[in-house]
């Protein structure tokens, strides 16, 4: 499931990706860490919303109608995901994963489990379970908890 934040494109597993949905109103929660953009009401379920963008450093912007949640479960959780908008599905071989250069990695960026290329296109696959980890210069002053 490919997915754009700022002019790249990332890409998480199929199977990582339950639902996808509009964004719709996002409540702020006081002393959230950082990333976690607010909560939002799914089918009468609370689910808790990262920003994506700031997750992986990127400043946040405002919503736009591309704007999208990609819907998670992580760690038995239901999470949403907020991404500046959805690409497609796309059928990539697993041999054409390369690791990410080490040149470019540090502690801040596990997240990151691979690139391949899809036409002209590079994408950066991500790990689910580590992007969800928040790392502490992540974390807003109130907030006592760095980990989703």
């Amino acid at each position: 499931m490919t997915f754009r934040l700022a002019d790249e494109v990332f890409a998480f597993t199929v199977e990582t990706v339950h639902e996808i949905t509009r964004v719709g109103t996002v409540t702020r929660v006081p002393h959230a860490p950082y990333a976690v953009r607010g909560i939002v009401n799914l089918r009468g379920g609370v689910v808790p919303v990262v920003d994506l963008r700031v997750r992986i450093g990127l400043p946040a912007i405002d919503l736009s109608p591309e704007s999208r949640i990609l819907v998670t479960r992580t760690r038995d959780r239901v999470l949403g995901l907020l991404v500046d908008s959805v690409e497609q599905v796309a059928q990539v071989d697993r041999n054409r994963i390369a690791p990410p250069p080490s040149d470019v990695m540090t502690e801040q960026s596990e997240y990151i489990i691979g690139v391949t290329q899809v036409d002209d296109v590079f994408i950066i696959l991500l790990d689910p379970e580590q992007v969800l980890l928040i790392p502490a210069g992540l974390v807003s002053p109130e907030a006592t908890g760095v980990e989703l």
